[in-house]
C-alpha cells in the first residue's frame, strides 16, 4: 500500500493502476502454473500486492476523476459495487470450479477479467482535479 501510494503521488498519471493490475495478472499466473515453492511464494506475493490495494486505488481516482465535493457518496458506490463483484465472483468461480471439476475454468475467467479491466485503465484519461495545494 504504501509502494503504490508513493506511485500515485510520485507519477500523476491513471496508469499506476495498470502496475497493480499487471501484479494479479502475474500474480494469478504464476500460482497456477508453478510446482515449486519459489514460484508460489512470488505468485502469491504479486497477487496480495496488487490486489490488496484495488480500494485505495479505487479510492484516489475517484478523488482525481469525480473530485472531493461528493467523494463520500461516490466512494460508497464504488465499494458497493467492489462488495457486490466479489460476491457474484465467489460464487462464480465456485460454479466454474463445480462445472470443470477443477479450478482451472475459474483462473482462465479470473485473467480474462483482469486483462478487461487492465486494458479499462488504459482508457483513462487525465486526471480531472488535482489535490489541493493547502492539502
Amino acid at each position: 500500500r504504501f509502494m503504490f501510494g508513493w506511485l500515485l503521488d510520485k507519477y500523476p498519471t491513471p496508469k499506476v493502476g495498470a502496475l497493480m493490475i499487471l501484479c494479479v495478472i502475474a500474480g494469478i499466473a504464476l500460482l497456477f502454473v508453478s510446482t515449486d515453492a519459489l514460484g508460489l511464494g512470488v505468485g502469491a506475493l504479486l497477487h496480495g500486492v496488487g490486489g490488496g490495494v484495488e480500494l485505495e486505488i479505487a479510492a484516489f481516482y475517484g478523488s482525481r476523476y469525480f473530485g472531493m465535493k461528493h467523494f463520500g457518496q461516490i466512494y460508497g458506490y464504488l465499494f458497493g459495487g467492489y462488495i457486490v463483484g466479489l460476491a457474484v465472483g465467489q460464487y462464480t468461480v465456485g460454479a466454474l470450479s463445480d462445472i470443470a471439476h477443477n479450478y482451472s475454468l475459474s483462473v482462465y475467467a479470473v485473467e480474462a477479467a483482469a486483462i478487461v479491466s487492465l486494458l479499462l485503465v488504459f482508457t483513462l484519461g487525465p486526471y480531472r482535479f488535482r489535490p489541493r495545494d493547502d492539502a
